[in-house]
């Protein structure tokens, strides 16, 4: 078993560096006897990126608040784009895989709530760069359901490994990357509990399932006083680790150190991204001030004990999430506390050269990227959810 653990910024700790080329005007790379490739860009990359643009506007919107309800959506878990432009996701309340034309029109649904054959209890979709067919993971009765493209059904495989577990992608080789989506329960009447967050690396059937890092976070857990409320959040400038699966290779990010590892298709680290000369500075009492900011309506004897069994981080969190477009591009999304600002985006060409940032629409979050759009969830006022596709422009195209 290939395993690294790469701890969150409350317990710090660095991969060794076995190679490094900096990046200034042209990038370079070396490669150790390991065959690791680290590239190296500096923080002058993180800029604007020239050329390339996002449309503040959709140029397409699918959703309804209510009326017909194939475009009524609960708990979207997916979505994704096929070769001829249409458009699947799958609807978490329904537990349905909905197929749409490259214009919105509706063209069917598969699946449904239930325990048979091409039926769900839980129902997301598996991520894919380029889709051959449709996978739904069933991460309660850990199930794997094939379609094709049409929504035909195919095969099922059932895998004891999956459940309680959420889909990053499927690889070329078929095999799946998932990490953990565990309910944390409150054993005491507060307490800072630590718990293990590992991206698990899933082969055919009969052979090993390898775990490809794990990380150490942590999570507040306490009741408000007089209340069956329970407070459930990470502490603040939490880094939260993310993973994205590309057509043959699998990227990982601990959240906190500025770097990306990639891993090929058969779990073995073959490149480093890093970027220098990101200021993350955090000073103990900027932590404090915040977490007790956090902790006000907890009892005082909870907040006491919280306070101090909390970890107190060195750095401020820098990523916060990862997708690989659709021509290999790694999009690495900046860490941000408020959704309802555009996000912004590190983008790093396929050979690790971080080339500038890129911002994303408020709201949206994003499942996946094509040569020319963006595709993802966005939510109105009221809460009612919408895909939305965007037009992406790229340099000198």
């Amino acid at each position: 078993m290939r395993t690294l653990l790469a701890l969150t910024s409350f317990v710090l700790g660095t991969l060794p560096i076995v190679a490094v080329a900096r990046i200034d005007a042209q990038p370079s790379t070396r490669r150790d006897s390991a065959g690791i490739v680290i590239t190296m860009s500096t923080s002058s990359a993180v800029r604007s990126l020239p050329g390339w643009r996002v449309s503040t506007e959709p140029d397409l919107q699918i959703g309804a608040v209510e009326g017909d309800p194939r475009l009524e959506f609960s708990g979207i878990n997916g979505i994704g784009a096929l070769p001829d432009g249409a458009i699947v996701l799958v609807d978490g309340g329904s537990r349905e895989v909905r197929l749409f034309d490259n214009r919105g029109t509706f063209i069917a649904s598969v699946g449904r709530s239930g325990q048979g054959p091409g039926e769900f209890r839980r129902a997301a979709l598996v991520p894919a760069i380029r889709y051959d067919s449709l996978r739904v993971l069933d991460g309660q009765a850990g199930r794997l359901t094939t379609f094709d493209l049409s929504g035909r059904l195919g095969a099922t495989r059932v895998i004891p490994e999956a459940r309680s577990m959420i889909p990053i992608g499927s690889l070329a080789n078929s095999r799946l990357v998932l990490e953990p989506n565990r309910p944390l329960f409150l054993r005491r009447a507060a307490e800072v509990l630590r718990f293990e967050h590992s991206y698990l690396l899933i082969p055919p059937a009969g052979s090993p399932i390898d775990t490809l890092e794990t990380f150490a976070l942590y999570r507040l857990l306490a009741r408000y006083p007089n209340s069956t409320v329970l407070l459930q959040d990470s502490p603040p400038f939490s880094a939260l680790p993310s993973a994205a699966v590309g057509t043959d290779a699998i990227f990982i990010t601990s959240g906190s150190e500025p770097e990306i590892r990639k891993y090929d298709g058969n779990g073995i680290l073959r490149a480093i991204f890093r970027v220098s000369g990101i200021s993350q500075v955090l000073s103990s009492g900027e932590f404090r001030d915040s977490l007790e900011r956090s902790l006000d309506k907890v009892e005082p004897a909870d907040r006491r004990m919280i306070l101090a069994q909390t970890p107190v981080p060195t750095r401020r969190p820098l990523w916060m999430g990862l997708v690989v477009d659709a021509e290999g591009y790694v999009w690495a999304r900046a860490h941000q506390k408020d959704t309802a600002t555009p996000a912004r985006w590190l983008i790093f060409s396929p050979d690790g050269t971080a080339l500038g940032t890129l911002e994303t629409p408020a709201g949206l979050e994003v499942d996946y990227i094509g040569r020319d759009f963006i595709l993802g969830r966005w939510r109105n006022a009221d809460r009612v959810q919408f895909v939305r596709r965007y037009v992406l422009r790229r340099a000198g195209r």
